[in-house]
């Protein structure tokens, strides 16, 4: 028991200097740390005072150096080149209204001068003379000695006649049921009228509607709505101007077809002598379609949120042409612009899908795998508006849109051409 005793103190004198140790290391550490947040706190005041000396920039300058990042940050793949960033994303949503009307205002100027036009139908009458027909009227080439025995100074001369007057003259002169031309051609150009005016109607209509939202956002319909009877219902109101134009947007594409299929069907096989084509003026509607369809898919995307993403990136394409600083991809989607355009304008002598060509091809610039399809493609087209080109057709298509059809030719070899340039194609 004696040196059990004696081993206790002992023990107890350790224990009591580890303590110590403990203590004084974690003192240590706390000095440590507190030093540590000394000097933080000591270097984060320098900088703050190196900011306010060197200062000087006022906040216009920052708001601009804060939206030069963040135009680096959301640009898109259709502007960017290689290694460099493009022009800032357009808000599309906020010029929904905007492009709306754009597109709306061109609707109604083809509508106008299809209505206005006289060159709905071409043919040739027993006579043997060139005729075209407008909704109302048709006009007769005069042969060239009537012509110079009238003092024309060239064949050019033509004879008017009204489809109403015409039929009338018709149905006096008739022996039996034969289908009576004349009149054949005042109901389809009578069914035109009324169908094609309705389509106006309508554009301007949604015309009205896409200048007064645009408004009404900007604040300038704010004294015109305080102006509103108070017992007038808010939700009837809304729901209107919520579902009417996705209404009228319906009825005006299915009027436009009517316009285009009703004149088709009652319009006779033959004027006398061979067959019928159809004229610029019934192209024009056609072409009238063709832009109210992409005014309504504007409408669907960034009104309703239909498509939106492709939509934006199509209309970013778009933009990326005329704003974008790659030498490269300005000059390919420039070209794939005119391309556009050219297709578009060809709907006024025949349908065609080469457009959605060259949407895809703004689409894809970016993309080497998708740039060889495009390519692909388009080797493809090249060739077959060249047969477009050397086939006859009768009547032959007006020179306007002949050239039209060669510049199309032109621009797909130039793009053609760019794409083995850059080594994007054919490589």
């Amino acid at each position: 028991m004696a040196p059990e005793d004696q081993s206790m103190p002992a023990i107890s004198e350790d224990t009591d200097s580890i303590a110590a140790s403990d203590e004084r290391l974690m003192g240590e550490e706390a000095t440590h740390e507190e030093l540590k947040t000394v000097d933080l706190e000591e270097r984060m005041a320098s900088e703050i005072a190196r900011g306010m000396a060197s200062g000087g920039r006022s906040q216009n300058d920052l708001e601009s150096a804060d939206g030069h990042h963040s135009s680096n940050d959301k640009s898109s793949l259709l502007n960017a080149g290689d290694g460099e960033g493009g022009s800032t994303l357009i808000n599309w949503n906020m010029r929904s209204h905007q492009i709306e009307a754009v597109l709306l205002s061109a609707v109604v100027l083809l509508l106008f001068l299809a209505l206005s036009g006289g060159c709905w139908l071409l043919g040739t009458n027993a006579e043997l003379r060139s005729v075209r027909v407008g909704l109302s009227a048709a006009y007769v080439r005069a042969e060239q000695e009537e012509a110079k025995a009238e003092g024309s100074p060239g064949p050019e001369q033509e004879q008017r006649f009204t489809l109403s007057n015409a039929c009338a003259n018709d149905l006096n002169d008739a022996d039996g049921g034969a289908p009576i031309v004349s009149c054949m051609l005042y109901a389809a150009g009578a069914s035109g009228i009324g169908l094609a005016i309705t389509s106006m109607a309508l554009a301007l209509l949604l015309l009205a509607h896409a200048v007064l939202t645009e408004l009404h956002i900007r604040g300038r319909l704010k004294p015109f709505l305080e102006k509103l009877p108070p017992d007038l219902s808010e939700e009837k109101l809304a729901m209107v101007l919520r579902e009417g134009p996705l209404v009228a947007w319906g009825l005006l594409l299915l009027f436009e077809y009517l316009t285009l299929f009703v004149y088709a069907i009652k319009v006779p096989e033959t004027l006398g002598a061979g067959g019928v084509a159809f004229g610029y003026s019934y192209g024009l509607v056609r072409l009238a379609m063709v832009v109210s369809a992409a005014a309504a898919a504007s409408y669907l995307a960034l009104a309703r949120g239909m498509g939106e993403v492709l939509v934006t990136e199509v209309l970013d394409g778009l933009k990326a042409a005329t704003a974008c600083a790659d030498r490269k991809s300005a000059v390919l989607q420039g070209l794939m612009l005119l391309g556009l355009l050219c297709e578009v304008l060809l709907w006024v002598e025949r349908p065609g899908w080469g457009g959605l060509l060259q949407l895809y091809g703004l689409w894809s610039v970016q993309c080497k795998l998708e740039m060889a399809m495009y390519s692909c493609a388009s080797l493809v087209a090249v060739g077959m508006d060249a047969l477009s080109i050397v086939t006859p057709t009768l009547p032959p298509p007006p020179v306007t849109m002949m050239m039209v059809l060669w510049v199309l030719v032109i621009d797909r070899v130039a793009i053609l051409g760019a794409l083995r340039f850059y080594r994007l194609a054919f490589v």
